[in-house]
């Protein structure tokens, strides 16, 4: 229920749900907007089980990871299942957060733009994206389908906590080159010298 302050006054009619783990944000979506069509979307089958066994009225999981292309790589499994990424953790992941990698598993990655169309999307839509460092790639896969999402709300880092990771900076140039900025008000500040939640509108 921490999210509920960033979305006060706001309603939607589909709920993308990118990087679904147990289910948390998608339960979030049901309590706070009965009426909105879920996708989700997660590539853990241990988390996924969890997932659809919460039997979470109008929501879909597909158990798929989205990226820039299609693929099958390795998803990197860390002691917290919900910090796993497609990115080998980085040291100060595994410092600040005390977990480290467990193992790797194989999964299938997509396009967002491949496995939805805008036919797919009740108005308005918002998109949540929460892969660990993965959120760069993620909307680089959507870009035919961001004129028809409203809200983006994803996880930012300031500091490098998977490999290779596009920070911040580099994340909002590319969500305001598709047309979003950053509602600031509306942006959960949790370790916001590490990393945080914000909420982008399009403009």
């Amino acid at each position: 229920m921490e999210h509920q302050a960033a979305f006060d006054g706001l309603t939607f009619g589909t709920v993308i749900d990118v990087g679904a783990n147990k289910g948390q944000f998608s339960l979030f979506s049901r309590y706070l907007w009965p009426q909105a069509k879920i996708i989700a979307f997660e590539p853990q089958p241990d988390q996924a089980k969890i997932f659809r066994g919460l039997n979470i009225q109008n929501a879909d999981l597909l158990d798929l990871a989205l990226g820039s292309e299609t693929s099958k790589t390795q998803l990197h499994i860390a002691s917290r299942k919900d910090s796993s990424s497609l990115l080998p953790l980085g040291e100060e992941q595994k410092e600040i957060f005390s977990m480290d990698e467990v193992g790797t598993i194989e999964v299938d990655v997509k396009r967002l733009d491949q496995v939805l169309t805008s036919a797919d999307l009740a108005a308005p839509t918002l998109m949540k994206i929460d892969v660990q460092g993965f959120e760069y790639e993620v909307l680089e896969g959507a870009t035919e389908l961001l004129p028809y999402i409203d809200y983006i709300y994803l996880e930012l880092s300031v500091v490098e906590l998977y490999v290779g990771q596009k920070l911040y900076d580099e994340v909002t140039k590319l969500l305001s080159a598709n047309g979003f900025s950053e509602t600031n008000e509306n942006s959960l500040k949790i370790k916001k010298d590490v990393q945080f939640d914000a909420l982008f509108v399009r403009k």
